[in-house]
């Protein structure tokens, strides 16, 4: 994780992991309220010293060009990635790959694209809208039917029937409305005196604007089902997640250069923060735009009940102009209605509340109380003498007016719809563009992963006849990638045929082939972090991993961290072998106040007699005996000055090793006289470690515990006899006394003659 964190910014171990879990929290000492680290780097003789403080702008080109590819490439994998990846939904599989293909840049460009995208469809929508209140307001006004088109041929021809009856000259073009609005003024002046008739002309033309109230209905089920949906969403969410409160604190942060938590006072990365916000807003897409819905519903809404309530004022002062009286109980009701719905909905409330203060709402009451003050002015305009010709010309000048202002927005209106339609259309052809290139680009890089896995694979499981894995980008969604692979004749999930073993081979073999792509396309970067990834792989197998690994990767620094002693011996003969430079750790002990301390590996003899060594599979033991055996055979030729036929590159045999050894051994009665019963254990069972150990033989594999134990406790009596515990030595020729072979102390001593 220090090494992760060092040279990307981040620990995926803890980063992005769960809430409350993160570097910031869990990335120091538990009585330390800060990271340290340090990390040193080495380019030939130079050595540079990385902390979480160092500015990166500082460091020289080579330095900066290594740490720049380190942000871009993959290089660290965890035995929990390598399973999340394998036994991933194929929509979670491409989530997880993306990360190890470093695919944050092109989704993030892709999802804006669909941000935008869908902000011009929301404002489509509401321009339509606006269009088409603009549109009932005119089809009302000149009464035209719900079918009839309103555009300028079809408001002229009914404006132009009414101005030719009063005898003014028809519109031709908006550009000529202003002129008529003066022909028709001047014919109302002998009318001026006829202000009452036009106030209660007013009053019906604003009862008549009243909102038809099932429109409000509409509006408030429309509303109560997009809450319902984004409360339904919300109840899966674990937690709380604000959008908002992530975005603004995000701005916030970048733009004051925050270094500490303003709420907790806590220090803060803005790298960390920019990562958790972008993780938590792509995770909860769904929960954004459901509540953007809501919020669409909740305005329009409100908007209404404004409306309504605009309008309802607007009647109830005229009505006491026209009338003289106070304003009908019954409609003053439904005043006070509609303050309190509004006064009520100021915010928006749990879904029951909201369903109760509807539960008011009487469409049948509300339409006939609208219907009697209709009649009421009706009869109010009726009274007036001679208010025909008047009525006539009011109408006309109010729908030179309505045709003035509606017709003019509408038309304006029309274009802005245009303009939004074919934005929305241009985009919708970008984002697929976008999808289907980021699905051929990843799909291209896929092929050349899988192709390359499975050239490692086959070297770890030669002529079993599975492997060539395919991983193929669906169709369906934005993302997501199914996993196949042969199994003999079949092919499908290897999870369904597969070994756990092979799986986990196969889940390596995937990540081993995208850091060799990284590697070709930035070389800068060769380093390889394996953190335990081996677990449930049999002793073959474990061993050509461990090949395959410094064969294909001697190019590159290695870490590999190990909980399992026999991968890690294998580890080491995989090294030699190949001639690299090979340091072993081992974590001794560890303390709240030291921390880890370092210690050697745990040897093949300690492991043999160890809990863990006594409960393991009877291969796996045998395996270690002989391991431990050809290094005591090592020491023991060389001590005792036993002649081994030369071998120019010195990597000995146990078989050579063994016979010059047996042979000597026979010599030295002392010595033959004690260990004779496990020598010749040992002389009849040291095929089993061949066996077991050094080819892979399916039938061997089958080997009891009570079979192998006979070898391992002839090994093991061996080392009793030839290593001295106190001295901490092998037994060894001593100089100047013919055949004596002894410890330093002589705790052990043995005479050729008895």
């Amino acid at each position: 994780p220090i090494i992760e964190k060092i040279l990307t910014g981040n620990c995926s171990s803890l980063d992005g992991s769960g809430h409350n879990v993160s570097w910031r929290k869990q990335g120091s000492h538990i009585r330390s309220t800060e990271s340290e680290i340090e990390l040193t780097l080495a380019d030939g003789t130079k050595k540079f010293v990385l902390t979480l403080d160092t500015d990166f702008d500082t460091l020289n080109k080579r330095l900066g060009t290594f740490l720049d590819a380190a942000r871009q490439q993959s290089f660290v994998l965890r035995r929990r990635t390598l399973l999340d990846f394998i036994d991933a939904a194929p929509r979670e599989r491409y989530q997880a790959i993306q990360g190890f293909l470093k695919l944050d840049e092109y989704t993030a460009f892709e999802r804006s694209l669909k941000d935008l995208h869908k902000q011009v469809e929301t404002k489509l929508k509401s321009t339509i809208d606006d269009r088409d209140e603009h549109k009932r307001i005119l089809r009302e006004r000149l009464n035209f039917g719900k079918k009839d088109v309103v555009n300028e041929a079809k408001c002229f021809e009914a404006i132009n029937k009414d101005l030719s009856a009063i005898g003014v000259v028809p519109l031709s073009a908006l550009n000529d409305l202003s002129s008529r609005l003066k022909d028709v003024d001047y014919i109302l002046q002998p009318f001026k005196d006829m202000e009452a008739l036009r106030q209660a002309q007013q009053l019906d033309e604003m009862i008549g604007q009243v909102p038809k109230i099932n429109i409000l209905v509409r509006n408030a089920e429309e509303y109560i089902n997009a809450r319902t949906k984004f409360i339904d969403e919300e109840i899966k969410l674990k937690g709380h997640f604000y959008a908002q409160v992530l975005e603004k604190g995000l701005a916030w942060i970048r733009e004051d250069d925050l270094e500490f938590c303003p709420l907790c006072n806590n220090p803060i990365s803005l790298n960390e923060v920019t990562a958790y916000v972008n993780a938590r807003i792509a995770e909860n897409q769904q929960l954004i735009q459901l509540k953007q819905k809501q919020a669409e519903a909740y305005t329009k809404f409100l908007n209404l009940l404004k409306r309504y309530r605009t309008t309802l004022k607007n009647i109830k002062a005229k009505w006491t102009a026209v009338f003289q009286s106070d304003f009908p109980d019954e409609f003053g009701e439904v005043v006070v209605y509609i303050e309190h719905l509004l006064e009520l909905h100021k915010k928006m409330l749990p879904l029951s509340e909201i369903e109760t203060s509807l539960t008011q709402i009487s469409a049948t009451r509300i339409a006939k109380i609208i219907q009697s003050l209709r009649e009421t002015v009706g009869r109010k305009l009726n009274s007036f003498p001679d208010s025909t010709q008047y009525t006539q010309l009011s109408n006309i000048k109010v729908n030179l007016l309505a045709i003035s202002t509606h017709l003019t927005e509408i038309q304006n209106i029309e274009k802005k719809i245009r303009h939004l339609e074919n934005s929305k259309e241009q985009l919708r052809i970008i984002v697929d563009l976008a999808e289907k290139g980021r699905k051929k680009a990843v799909q291209k890089l896929l092929d050349s992963v899988v192709d390359t896995a499975d050239e490692y694979f086959q070297k770890i499981h030669p002529g079993e006849s599975i492997g060539n894995p395919t991983l193929k980008i669906t169709n369906r969604g934005t993302g997501s990638i199914e996993l196949i692979s042969k199994f003999h004749t079949k092919t499908g999930d290897p999870r369904g045929h597969y070994s756990e073993g092979h799986v986990d081979s196969l889940g390596l073999c995937l990540f081993l082939a995208i850091r060799r792509i990284h590697h070709k396309q930035r070389p800068e970067l060769s380093l390889l972090i394996l953190d335990d990834v081996m677990h449930s792989v049999d002793a073959n197998h474990r061993r050509a991993t461990a090949n395959l690994i410094f064969e294909e990767f001697n190019d590159h620094q290695i870490i590999i961290t190990t909980h399992d002693p026999l991968w890690f011996e294998y580890l080491k003969i995989a090294s030699r072998r190949s001639k690299a430079k090979f340091t072993q750790r081992r974590i001794a002990t560890w303390s709240l106040e030291a921390g880890p301390v370092w210690g050697d590996h745990l040897s093949n003899y300690e492991w043999l007699t160890s809990k863990h060594g006594k409960k393991a599979k009877p291969a796996d033991k045998v395996i270690k005996a002989g391991l431990l055996l050809e290094e005591m055979l090592q020491n023991l030729c060389n001590n005792l000055w036993i002649s081994v036929p030369f071998k120019i590159k010195g990597d000995y045999t146990i078989d050579p090793l063994w016979t010059s050894f047996y042979s000597a051994a026979k010599k030295n009665k002392g010595f033959f006289a004690q260990a004779e019963r496990c020598l010749a254990e040992i002389d009849e069972l040291r095929n089993l470690r061949n066996w077991i150990g050094a080819h892979w033989n399916e039938w061997a594999q089958a080997l009891t515990d009570l079979e192998a134990e006979s070898f391992i406790q002839a090994v093991l009596d061996l080392r009793d006899y030839v290593y001295c515990d106190d001295c901490k030595q092998f037994i060894r020729r001593i100089a100047g006394l013919d055949g004596v072979w002894s410890c330093k102390r002589e705790c052990k001593r043995y005479n050729k003659r008895l």
